[in-house]
């Protein structure tokens, strides 16, 4: 009962407030209708730009040119939407011509920046459309494509521009690689000829201070100390050998003391030869001899005096007017005495001999121990040096490698193997326009019109302070209803209402006692 009583109000509502609901139902729908068909069409055109990888593996050429597409595809963007840029397809298209005497070009940039839309394909959008794809692979989520979209009010045009902003696109991205490469190349070329000149300088630092202090260098301290180690056993043997050879001169000095120089001839060969004979004997037997030793020979050595006393007693004899009628076999030099005073002879040569050795020794000895006093003193500067120098050739052969891959994304940037835009799905012509969704509108339009026209009537209701049923009755007159008698209408009442056009009540009047 209590529902009936519910949906007959609700009725009789409806019945005193149609004329209200239904006015602001239609002026709602006819609204949106008319804004549905005076919006004006909005057609959208679409590219889809594949970025893809450079054809030769990174494993065997590794460019220099890479960095994260989206940093690059900011930058490309950036470059495309200046002003500048856009102005030019505005003027080669003729966009926008009723605002373009009416705004400023910024304002007209702004616009067309608007009309055009960005929107990037990374590997987590392939993997949601792909169900076999490991969860590994989608969490690396990469650019992979994106998407260039431009709308305006004429297909055609539209068509036109969004194919025009993605061959700037990827021309603009030849062009950037392009310039990168060269600049990197450029610029490394002019660092590692600034660098090679620090490194010569050091180099030729370094080589002055090895060629002033020969010998005083640190990595040069232990054959130092080998060669002076060489040198004191060198100099100890020449010191025992001078020893020696020193003590075999006293000892053949005391000899010669007690040997007669002259001796009687008892040969009888040498007895009947002539001095100028026994002379060419001995020059004779001197020569033969030279060609088998050495001068340095005690024969050698001994012929030659043999033959300069025969010289002086020759000459001797001339002056004192004997001629040379000198009597073989009266005195002749003593072999022994000859012997011994050669021995003595060659003794002191070999003094002297390994005196300038051992002075030779010692002076090299001296050398290399000066040497190695002084390494201590320029090991800083050697050091330093050094350091210079293979900094220098350390950041010279990086800089030599970076730009040797400098020079090989140079060159793949002009055969285009490198990274680049493909247009795979170029702009299509808009067949129907993207927006407004005249439906969806409508459809809007009806809901809100629904929705307004129940507002507006309980809203009305809600201020409206008549009675109307006995329920309201009863809550104002605070006392329950005796009775209810019906609205009885003649033709006057319905004449006049019909006049005001207002209906009659058709709920009965009540009365009611406190």
């Amino acid at each position: 009962m209590e529902k009936q009583k519910d949906f007959k109000e609700i009725v009789q509502l409806f019945k005193r407030r149609k004329k209200t609901f239904l006015v602001a139902f239609f002026s709602i729908l006819s609204l949106a209708i008319l804004v549905a068909y005076i919006l004006p069409p909005v057609y959208v055109s679409k590219s889809t730009i594949l970025i893809e990888a450079q054809q030769i593996p990174n494993e065997y050429v590794r460019t220099s040119g890479s960095s994260y597409v989206e940093e690059r595809l900011s930058t490309i963007t950036q470059q495309i939407l200046s002003s500048s840029k856009l102005m030019e397809i505005i003027n080669q298209f003729n966009l926008y011509p009723d605002s373009r005497n009416k705004s400023s070009i910024e304002e007209i940039s702004e616009k067309m920046r608007n009309d055009i839309k960005l929107e990037t394909i990374s590997t987590f959008d392939l993997s949601k459309n792909t169900p076999g794809m490991s969860n590994s692979s989608r969490s690396r989520e990469t650019t992979v494509a994106f998407r260039l979209a431009y709308e305006g009010s004429d297909p055609v045009t539209v068509q036109k521009v969004a194919d025009g902003l993605a061959s700037l696109y990827l021309k603009e991205n030849i062009r950037t690689r392009s310039e990168r490469a060269t600049v990197t190349a450029d610029f490394l070329d002019s660092q590692l000829a600034e660098v090679k000149k620090q490194m010569d300088d050091a180099a030729d630092k370094l080589s002055a201070l090895k060629s002033a202090h020969m010998g005083e260098l640190p990595e040069q301290n232990v054959s130092v100390t080998q060669a002076i180690d060489r040198l004191s056993r060198d100099l100890d043997q020449i010191n025992a050998q001078l020893r020696a050879a020193q003590q075999r001169k006293a000892y053949l000095i005391g000899q010669l003391a007690s040997v007669e120089q002259y001796i009687p001839d008892r040969s009888p060969r040498e007895t009947e030869m002539h001095p100028d004979e026994r002379l060419d004997s001995l020059r004779n037997e001197l020569i033969n001899r030279q060609t088998t030793f050495t001068d340095k020979h005690p024969d050698i050595i001994r012929l030659k005096r043999e033959i300069r006393e025969l010289e002086k007693q020759l000459a001797d004899a001339r002056k004192t007017g004997s001629g040379t009628d000198i009597r073989p076999g009266k005195k002749i030099v003593n072999p022994a005495y000859t012997n011994l005073k050669t021995q003595i002879e060659t003794a002191t040569m070999e003094i002297s001999s390994l005196q300038q050795q051992g002075g030779q020794v010692r002076s090299q000895l001296n050398s290399y121990q000066s040497k190695l006093y002084r390494a201590p003193m320029i090991e800083g500067d050697y050091n330093r040096l050094r350091t210079d120098y293979e900094n220098a050739r350390n950041k010279y052969n990086d800089l030599m490698n970076k730009l040797m891959e400098a020079k090989v994304t140079q060159g793949m940037e002009k055969a285009q193997h490198a990274e680049r835009f493909t247009i795979i799905e170029p702009a299509s012509f808009p067949e129907k326009p993207d927006r407004p969704n005249r439906l969806k509108i409508i459809l809007t339009g009806l809901f809100l019109s629904l929705f307004g026209g129940i507002v507006l009537v309980a809203a009305q209701e809600s201020l409206d302070q008549s009675i109307k049923t006995v329920d309201d009755l009863t809550r104002v007159a605070k006392s329950p209803v005796l009775s209810v008698i019906p609205f009885i209408t003649n033709r006057k009442q319905i004449s006049r209402s019909s006049k005001k056009g207002t209906p009659l009540n058709p709920q009965a009047s009540a009365k009611g006692t406190t």
